[in-house]
């Protein structure tokens, strides 16, 4: 029963999504013919990201009230649909490649569309200067190809503790990518057992790299202290977004804490002990005991 509400939640919001993006695009296509054509005057992106459902939606509209543009062609969740386009069609690929290579050709594509994603997401910039953040939950899995092209790129980094993710409803990036970014899954496991194996691979993964590579270009916000203390954890984000926290406690305003935090406590005790045993390592990394 929980698998075919997944299913029917899926499908509804991948036609919201499209109806979406239909409309945005045409408003997206009269600002793109006056905006900026190229990311020759561009500020370095600041990505948003982390497994879907984990708090992203109320970090961008924080971004925003920084003074960073976070684009006009958005899902209802605040996902970039011109970088929406651009997973859909490459990320699977691009993460299956890991033992290969995609072609020349191939990778060429890819790199044109990345650079025509982001062009369209800040076709309605007020400045080609300004300030600007992609939030979009799967740039999480694809920080060393981002690096590699926006080399100045910042990256925030957003977490939710494993065991209420692995019990949430919103499965699509396990649903999409769990073949190739957790390969020789468990297909027996139960859902909860594979989505937090999908957490704690994907996150594990995001950090070393971030912190290995990105250093101070990396911020981590957990979401459970943005709302146990939000003026502290806006005023950290806005000092490192450089806009100094003077705006932290009207911004901390926005921050409202979901119903759903520690719905794993209501689960039975036999399977939270085995996805905790799944997710150890990263629970333990990212401090969640």
């Amino acid at each position: 029963m929980v698998r075919r509400y997944q299913i029917i939640n899926a499908v509804r919001d991948r036609i919201s999504a499209r109806v979406s993006s239909t409309r945005a695009r045409v408003a997206a296509l009269r600002s793109y013919v006056r905006g900026p054509k190229s990311l020759a005057q561009a500020r370095d992106p600041v990505f948003i990201g982390g497994t879907g459902g984990s708090g992203t939606r109320v970090v961008a509209l924080l971004a925003e009230h920084a003074g960073y543009f976070i684009g006009t062609n958005l899902h209802r969740s605040l996902d970039s649909l011109d970088m929406d386009r651009f997973c859909d069609i490459w990320l699977h690929r691009h993460l299956a490649a890991t033992a290969s290579t995609l072609s020349y050709k191939k990778q060429a594509a890819m790199d044109w569309d990345l650079g025509r994603a982001l062009v369209w997401h800040r076709s309605d910039i007020p400045a080609a200067d300004s300030p600007w953040a992609l939030k979009h939950p799967r740039t999480v899995l694809m920080l060393p190809y981002l690096d590699v092209h926006h080399p100045g790129m910042k990256f925030i980094h957003v977490i939710r503790d494993g065991r209420d993710m692995a019990f949430s409803h919103n499965t699509r990036q396990s649903d999409l990518y769990g073949d190739v970014v957790v390969p020789h899954a468990d297909i027996a496991q139960s859902s909860a057992e594979r989505s937090m194996r999908f957490w704690a691979h994907s996150n594990l993964q995001a950090k070393r790299f971030a912190e290995s590579t990105l250093a101070k270009r990396y911020l981590r916000i957990r979401l459970e202290d943005l709302c146990a203390d939000p003026e502290t954890e806006v005023r950290r984000l806005f000092n490192w977004l450089s806009v100094g926290g003077e705006g932290a406690q009207a911004a901390s305003a926005i921050v409202k804490s979901p119903k759903s935090i520690g719905r794993w406590r209501t689960q039975s005790d036999s399977l939270v002990e085995r996805i905790t045993r799944i997710g150890g390592e990263a629970l333990e990394a990212f401090g969640y005991r």
